[in-house]
């Protein structure tokens, strides 16, 4: 293996803590908000928790403060993780795409995002590029600028999406594992994603709407009833698409997940409490959007969806 080279384009909670642990053994550069950026450049990235250290990833605010960066460290980007928000995710290949100078074509375009269609975004606006998908379930707070809490530990899984061979699928897998995140590599990975977006659609909107961190939705037999409901429409939908998804594997993957993050607050209960726009079009939307294409209902995740952009609305 060659000297790998890492962009985290979209550098929030996840990202960061991503680029942060790759620091430690690969030049690693962030792509992230001016004040994130700022804190980061000047003070390093303070991650607390289940990780613990200040990392110095180089930081910057944009694709052309990337490339002067690039020039100074005599360095090429090999690897690429866009962690934007779903609803950001064109936009942001669309600023690679015109950047081929930076972001080239053999560069490796990794996906860890939450929602379903990220991938395919990705082959549509640069088709030529070794397309990887997959998803992590750690638990992360971005708090401050350049401060991170590691509030959860989950599991990973990677895999195959375009135009790869499994030999650079492992080799990512093997950088993933040498800062401490063990990947499954999976041959189906638009199935194991759809799990993930039904594994989201289960938690976050209630930890939204409610207010509340992961592991309280285990304390109450209400909400687990809403979580069992959520999956038993996602699981339907599944069926549609002719993937073997399993609603009592799927459940118990939810709340496993809710148990090893019982601390974490949700991606979306975040946004929300920052009065920021959620990806819950791209989450228990999605399902919804699904539902009515194969002529099915999906009423709990469509009630989910509404209250979510009510409460967002409201922020």
């Amino acid at each position: 293996m060659g000297q790998q080279v890492f962009l985290i384009y979209g550098a929030g909670a996840m990202g960061s803590l991503i680029g942060g642990l790759l620091s430690r053994f690969y030049p690693t550069y962030l792509v992230a908000r001016k004040r994130h950026v700022e804190v980061i450049s000047e003070k390093g990235l303070v991650i607390e928790g289940l990780t613990t250290g200040t990392f110095k990833p180089r930081a910057v605010t944009d694709l052309d403060a990337l490339g002067v960066l690039l020039a100074e460290d005599k360095q090429r980007i090999t690897h690429c993780l866009v962690f934007t928000k779903s609803y950001d995710t064109r936009e942001a290949l669309r600023e690679m795409a015109r950047r081929k100078d930076i972001i080239g074509e053999d560069v490796v375009l990794i996906s860890l995002q939450n929602g379903m269609d990220n991938e395919k975004i990705f082959l549509d606006i640069m088709p030529s590029n070794p397309i990887m998908g997959g998803y992590t379930c750690h638990g992360v707070i971005h708090d401050l600028p350049g401060h991170i809490i590691h509030s959860g530990e989950g599991f990973t899984v990677i895999g195959s999406f375009e135009n790869i061979s499994p030999e650079r699928v492992t080799e990512f897998g093997e950088c993933l594992e040498s800062i401490g995140i063990t990947p499954t590599v999976k041959d189906n990975i638009r199935k194991w994603i759809f799990k993930k977006v039904i594994t989201n659609a289960a938690i976050n909107p209630l930890t939204a709407i409610l207010d509340i961190p992961n592991g309280e939705l285990l304390k109450h037999a209400e909400t687990e009833e809403l979580m069992k409901q959520v999956v038993a429409e996602g699981v339907g939908i599944a069926k549609e698409m002719d993937m073997d998804i399993n609603a009592i594997t799927v459940l118990e993957m939810v709340k496993d997940v809710a148990r090893r993050t019982r601390e974490n607050i949700s991606s979306m209960l975040q946004d929300i409490r920052k009065g920021n726009r959620t990806e819950i079009d791209c989450i228990n939307g999605s399902i919804v959007k699904l539902a009515r294409e194969f002529g099915r209902e999906a009423p709990v995740n469509e009630t989910l969806t509404r209250l979510v952009k009510l409460k967002q609305g409201r922020g």
